[in-house]
């Protein structure tokens, strides 16, 4: 086991948002920095757009996580706002299909 990454409706709300759908994605640290995420987390994008017709995918990270936020901006969400969840600061990320 690696971990698992998936897309999920969401129906909120979170940072003011219901009923969307998110990238969301959990490996095992052993599998950080190897491109499992990034691979993964770019199939559920090409999967929800391209296959699904979705048209918007949303994301939210930690702020202090790095690597994640990194992972979201490599496959093309944009950083929007900044917010609590849970008592975690996050960054809302996310993009509308072409």
């Amino acid at each position: 086991f690696m971990g698992w990454a998936g897309l999920k409706l969401v129906a909120g709300p979170i940072n003011n948002q219901r009923d969307f759908y998110d990238i969301g994605y959990r490996f095992l640290p052993r599998y950080w920095g190897q491109g499992y995420g990034s691979e993964a987390a770019q199939a559920w994008l090409t999967q929800g757009i391209d296959t699904l017709g979705l048209p918007r995918i949303c994301a939210y990270a930690d702020a202090e996580n790095i690597g994640s936020r990194r992972i979201l901006e490599k496959i093309g969400l944009v950083a929007g706002n900044a917010f609590s969840e849970g008592g975690t600061a996050c960054i809302w990320y996310e993009v509308a299909a072409p």
